[in-house]
C-alpha cells in the first residue's frame, strides 16, 4: 500500500511463480554439471568469464540492483546444505531462491536494518578453473571456483566453493544467468550468519 489506504501499490516487475518443470530442470542441471566427463571447455572467448566477473563485482561493491538485473525473470539461486545434496524439491537448503525471493534479500539489505548486517559484510570474491559447456535449449553451462572473502566485525572468514550457471540468451542480444548454485564446502556444517549475499 502506498499512501492512501486501499491503494494498491504497482509491482516493479510481474511475479513469476517457478514451477515443478523449472524445479526439475534445476535438479537435471546440478546433475549434468557434476559428470566429470562432461564436454567442458575452458572460455576461449572470454565472454563466460566477464560475465562471472562482473557478477562477483556488483556483489563485492553492493551494487545489488544491478546484480539482480543479470538474471532471467525465471531465475533460481540454489545454495545446498549437505555434501550430496537431493532433488530441492524434496530437501531443504541454505538458500532456494526465485526472482522473487531474491529482490526481498536486496530490498532487506536496502533497508541498511538488516540487524545481521550492521555492520554490513564488505566482501571480495576470487574466481579460478572457469569452464563452460553447451546445455539445453541454446544456454550454455559454466563452473567455477569461488573463495569468497568476508570481513565483518574485525573478523575475515573465507567461503570456498564452487559455482553453477545456466546462462541463456536475453532478448536484448546479451546474456542473463538463469541457474545459479553455489556449492560451498562446508556446506553441512553449521554456517554462522550468512545473512549477506553469498
Amino acid at each position: 500500500m502506498n499512501g492512501a489506504v486501499g491503494t494498491p501499490v504497482e509491482a516493479a516487475e510481474p511475479a513469476l511463480y517457478v514451477d515443478d518443470a523449472r524445479y526439475a530442470r534445476l535438479w537435471s542441471l546440478w546433475n549434468a554439471a557434476l559428470v566429470s566427463g562432461a564436454a567442458a571447455e575452458f572460455d576461449s572467448t572470454g565472454e563466460i568469464s566477464r560475465l562471472l566477473y562482473r557478477e562477483a563485482r556488483l556483489l563485492d561493491d553492493c551494487h545489488y540492483d544491478q546484480w539482480l538485473g543479470m538474471f532471467a525473470p525465471d531465475c533460481l539461486y540454489w545454495v545446498p546444505n549437505r555434501a550430496d545434496p537431493a532433488d530441492p524439491r524434496t530437501q531443504s537448503g541454505v538458500y532456494l531462491d526465485d526472482r522473487r525471493r531474491m529482490a526481498d534479500r536486496v530490498a532487506m539489505l536496502r533497508t541498511g536494518h538488516l540487524h545481521a548486517q550492521m555492520p554490513a559484510s564488505r566482501t571480495r570474491r576470487m574466481l579460478s578453473n572457469i569452464e563452460c559447456w553447451s546445455g539445453d535449449a541454446g544456454a550454455i553451462v559454466a563452473r567455477a571456483n569461488l573463495t569468497l572473502w568476508e570481513q565483518r566485525k574485525g573478523v575475515t572468514r573465507a567461503w570456498p566453493a564452487f559455482q553453477i550457471y545456466e546462462i541463456v540468451g536475453d532478448p536484448a542480444g546479451g546474456a542473463l544467468i538463469a541457474t545459479k548454485i553455489i556449492c560451498l564446502l562446508e556446506r553441512d556444517a553449521p554456517l554462522g550468519n550468512y545473512a549477506f549475499i553469498l
